[in-house]
């Protein structure tokens, strides 16, 4: 099976950060989720870091994904 890279922004992120959901893109089968450098800076502010899954912006782990 192929994978399909998917470029997410800051706002997709933020919103399934808040909402504790930021798993969910480690379960579609066939992705993979990647930001950018701008993208890992705006959801590392510190209003965000309250609500940040423990795995960090850069990390490709279950429920995290991987940076560009």
């Amino acid at each position: 099976m192929s994978i399909q890279t998917v470029v997410t922004d800051a706002n997709i992120r933020i919103n399934l950060i808040h909402a504790q959901a930021l798993e969910l893109l480690g379960r579609l089968d066939g992705y993979a989720f990647v930001i950018v450098d701008q993208v890992e800076e705006e959801i590392t502010r510190s209003e965000h870091l309250s609500k940040r899954p423990s795995c960090g912006a850069r990390s490709t782990g279950p429920g995290c994904a991987a940076r560009r």
